[in-house]
């Protein structure tokens, strides 16, 4: 595939055979960012190596840095195959990219982050149908605000 430019409303899609990293903030080109990661922090940061150098996702770290200026969206499973939280307070894997996630969309629940008092935050935005909040705070190990439109007369968290 030869770079050519890309019109309003058309889809990038990145494999492991394409180059993420040609597609940079500045072009103003590129609204989003869509990753996988094994970790995000209530920061925002992004952690996608199991060990130094041993990426998932065929990412890499210059790809999320030359796209600091557009808004990141990771999908991921909530928890880890251990049913261990993969949204975390502070990330026990190696960063690759910090503060840089704006949105994580889960099997369970749609989090976005927010900037309140000078800090970021995790916010819960969306749940999947079927899913409670409750089982959304259980999966989370980050704290997590709950909107009041979110909650429903009579439901417990």
């Amino acid at each position: 595939m030869t770079p050519r430019e890309i019109a309003p409303g058309e889809i990038i899609l990145h494999s492991e055979h394409g180059s993420l990293g040609r597609f940079s903030r500045s072009d103003d080109r590129l609204d989003v960012a869509v990753f996988g990661a094994l970790q995000v922090s209530e920061s925002g940061d992004l952690a996608s190596e199991l060990e130094p150098g041993r990426m998932v996702n065929s990412m890499e770290g210059a790809s999320i840095d030359e796209l600091s200026n557009n808004r990141v969206v990771v999908m991921m499973e909530h928890t880890d195959w251990r049913g261990r939280p993969r949204i975390v307070g502070r990330c026990s894997l190696p960063v690759v990219a910090r503060g840089c996630v704006d949105r994580i969309i889960t099997d369970l629940a749609v989090i976005e982050f927010e900037d309140r008092r000078g800090s970021r935050g995790l916010v819960l935005r969306e749940l999947v149908p079927g899913v409670s909040i409750a089982r959304v705070v259980e999966a989370t190990g980050a704290p997590l605000r709950i909107p009041s439109e979110l909650i429903r007369p009579g439901s417990t968290l």
